[in-house]
């Protein structure tokens, strides 16, 4: 199984009054991650959506571990928890440079038509660039 690596710095405005990343950005965190996943992967959701397919968020879920602050170094390692025939759900474990696990989570996203909002399939060639990314079953 192939893990995808995304590596950022917390910037100022990302922070909050106690000098925290503010939790609502660990989502935006994600949401890179996942982008970048899936760009990386040769099959960017840009190209996904103009051949009419959506992936929103239908759950989300996150556990802070420990806070950073401006300017810290992270990374924030995703793979893919499943696949199923509407549906990819993406795990997630952000860690600083010391190996300090800061943020785990996950998302789930349902794949719909852009026209109709129905529930649609999960593109064959999506489905084959993200496959060596999804978790072996326990």
């Amino acid at each position: 199984m192939k893990q995808h690596i995304y590596e950022s710095r917390v910037r100022y405005a990302e922070t909050d009054a106690m000098g925290f990343v503010h939790n609502s950005k660990y989502l935006v965190y994600f949401e890179e991650a996942r982008t970048d996943l899936v760009r990386a992967a040769g099959y960017p959701y840009s190209k996904v959506e103009a051949e009419g397919i959506i992936f929103p968020v239908s759950e989300a879920k996150l556990e802070y571990k420990k806070p950073i602050g401006y300017d810290v170094r992270f990374r924030i390692v995703t793979t893919i928890a499943y696949m199923r025939h509407v549906s990819v759900k993406f795990n997630y474990t952000m860690l600083t440079d010391d190996d300090t696990v800061v943020c785990t989570g996950s998302t789930v996203h349902a794949a719909l038509d852009r026209n109709t909002l129905d529930f649609a399939d999960v593109p064959d060639r999506l489905r084959e660039v993200l496959q060596p990314y999804v978790e072996p079953r326990r």
